[in-house]
C-alpha cells in the first residue's frame, strides 16, 4: 500500500532523510520531471534554488538517486491516469500536473502530501474527496 503520493520538494526531502521513509510513497511523473529538470539546471524556481543550496556531496546523491528512484518510491504509469485526467480537465479546467496528481492519488487510493500547496491541485483534490494535505 502506498502511503501518500508526494510532490518534487516531498520527493527531495525523502530523499535526503539520514533514514528511508517508513512504507512506500508515489509520485506523478510531472513532479518526477520537474525535479529531473531542476538538476539538471534547466530550470530556475524555489524547487532549483534549493537543490542549489544542498550539500555537494548531498546533491550528488540525490542526482544519482533521482535517475532510477529506489524501489520504495512508485510512479503510476500515466497510460492509466490519462482517461481520468481527461475528465478531471474537463470537469475542473486543470492543467496536466494538478490532472495528473489527483488522478493518480484517486487511483492508489491514498492522500496527496505536498511541501508546498499548489492551489489548483488542493482545490481539485478536494472536489474529488482526495485527501491533501501540506507537511
Amino acid at each position: 500500500m502506498v502511503v501518500a503520493l508526494i510532490d518534487d520538494h516531498r520527493l527531495i526531502s525523502l530523499l535526503t532523510a539520514s533514514q528511508p521513509p517508513p512504507g512506500r510513497y508515489a509520485t506523478t511523473c510531472s513532479w518526477w520531471w520537474r525535479l529531473t529538470s531542476a538538476l539538471a539546471g534547466q530550470r530556475r524556481g524555489a524547487l532549483t534554488r534549493r537543490l542549489e543550496s544542498l550539500d555537494q556531496g548531498v546533491a550528488s546523491a540525490v542526482r544519482k538517486t533521482i535517475g532510477a528512484l529506489p524501489a520504495h518510491f512508485e510512479i503510476v504509469d500515466l497510460r492509466l491516469l490519462v482517461p481520468a485526467m481527461g475528465v478531471l480537465a474537463q470537469e475542473h479546467a486543470v492543467n496536466q500536473l494538478a490532472a495528473e496528481a489527483v488522478a493518480a492519488a484517486a487511483y492508489l487510493e491514498t492522500c496527496i502530501e505536498v511541501e508546498i500547496d499548489t492551489p489548483q491541485v488542493r482545490v481539485t483534490a478536494q472536489a474529488e474527496q482526495v485527501r491533501y494535505r501540506v507537511v
